[in-house]
């Protein structure tokens, strides 16, 4: 009886100390979880801290962060809402005015179309784009927006949208059109590049729409 209690007690023993073990496993699979995250999500809220703080200096309302995280657009599409209505109500005096942002004012236009349309920034970025560009592109809204437009997955609309912004940049008065064939229609694109007050091209806005056979 003395040997059947004694391995008993040294029998649980091991199992609170292969439980102490887990435990301590565990917590640190979590803590290190939590580092990885902590640092993903650390660069982009920096970022967007020294964008707001570089907007407030210098009168802008245009924050820019590529984090591809819907929610996160959000915080940022907020962020240059509430600086667009703050320096639109400093007063009328030129110095207060900001570089006013228009991508809020493209996401809706594009919305309201019923052809794919897609508007780039100067830069090459997506600020807007529709669901008719989303099924013609294959891609979704999270995937390309605030993305370069050479994200694009179809080589062949790449190089056109690329082609046309080029035409745009040369000629900025201009409605420029090209054609792209897909896999079982054809398609005409036309893009209208977008000036700011400076007279340099701000957006370049474009539409498709589909080649009826004659």
């Amino acid at each position: 009886l003395f040997h059947f209690i004694l391995f008993s007690l040294v029998n649980f023993f091991y199992v609170i100390l292969y439980l102490f073990y887990f435990i301590l496993f565990y917590l640190n699979y979590v803590m290190l979880l939590y580092f990885i995250f902590a640092r993903l999500i650390q660069h982009p809220m920096n970022s967007l801290n020294k964008q707001i703080d570089q907007a407030l200096r210098e009168k802008t309302d245009r924050t820019e962060v590529l984090f591809d995280y819907p929610e996160f657009q959000k915080v940022v599409a907020n962020v240059n809402l509430i600086l667009n209505r703050m320096w639109s109500g400093a007063g009328n005096d030129d110095s207060t005015k900001p570089a006013q942002n228009r991508d809020l004012e493209y996401i809706n236009i594009v919305d309201i179309l019923t052809q794919p349309a897609i508007v780039i920034s100067a830069t090459g970025i997506v600020v807007a784009i529709n669901s008719q560009f989303e099924q013609i592109s294959q891609m979704s809204k999270e995937t390309l927006l605030q993305q370069n437009f050479n994200t694009i997955i179809d080589p062949a609309l790449m190089q056109n949208i690329e082609a046309l912004i080029a035409r745009a940049k040369a000629s900025p008065y201009e409605k420029h059109s090209d054609k792209i064939p897909f896999s079982q229609f054809e398609c005409s694109i036309s893009i209208q590049a977008s000036l700011g007050s400076s007279g340099e091209s701000e957006y370049y806005f474009m539409t498709l729409a589909k080649i009826e056979a004659e």
